[in-house]
């Protein structure tokens, strides 16, 4: 939904904002608590990297990675090994969920997450999840927004829904993961499911 919030905003320009850009991302994913990224890169192994670290320090994390990613069995496959290993993050790979055009690409590039006094971190910009993009010019920045917060988990938890359930071509194999219950992690009230406007059972695979 749309919505207005004053906020105060620490903004990074890449690559002269590099180094404390890169510094303020690993330090919003390995913090403690319960966190979820949507992104439209992820199958880079630098990246992947640091979800292997957040895996074993036991912070609980959901991802949401944009189906191109995953198109050449090269990505797919390093993907696939990778979170066959995670038991607390839990990958989801699908497309928008609904618009327009459901099918298209998962351009979104944020992290968030909840601290336990309720408050909501928000990491968002230009800049994908990946080491390259800090070479290039792009932006992030990080805010404390709980209306951003609760309205990015409560999309999230609905775009999960409907790729689990309508594109399982996309997704990867997770035998070691600890179940959770995202909705009652994050404290969420989701409203009656927003409609789809095409069968996406009906999008081309991969």
């Amino acid at each position: 939904m749309a919505f207005l919030h004053t906020i105060t905003e620490m903004v990074y320009r890449t690559p002269s904002d590099a180094a404390p850009c890169l510094q303020a991302f690993l330090a919003i994913l390995h913090n403690p608590h319960p966190t979820l990224i949507s992104a439209f890169n992820f199958s880079e192994p630098g990246m992947l990297d640091q979800i292997d670290i957040a895996d074993a320090a036991g912070v609980p994390g959901w991802i949401f990675a944009d189906h191109s990613q995953f198109c050449t069995p090269s990505e797919k496959n390093l993907v696939a090994a990778r979170a066959a290993k995670w038991r607390n993050w839990e990958i989801t790979v699908g497309t928008v969920e609904y618009g327009p055009k459901p099918g298209e690409i998962n351009h979104r590039k944020n992290m968030v997450v909840l601290a336990p006094d309720g408050s909501w971190t928000v990491w968002r910009g230009s800049l994908n999840f990946s080491t390259l993009a800090y070479t290039e010019n792009n932006e992030a920045s990080v805010v404390v927004s709980n209306i951003y917060g609760i309205d990015f988990a409560t999309l999230f938890v609905k775009q999960r829904a409907l790729a689990r359930q309508h594109q399982p071509q996309y997704q990867v194999a997770q035998p070691l993961l600890v179940p959770r219950d995202i909705v009652t992690t994050f404290g969420l009230v989701i409203p009656a499911p927003v409609p789809a406007l095409a069968e996406l059972s009906t999008l081309a695979s991969p």
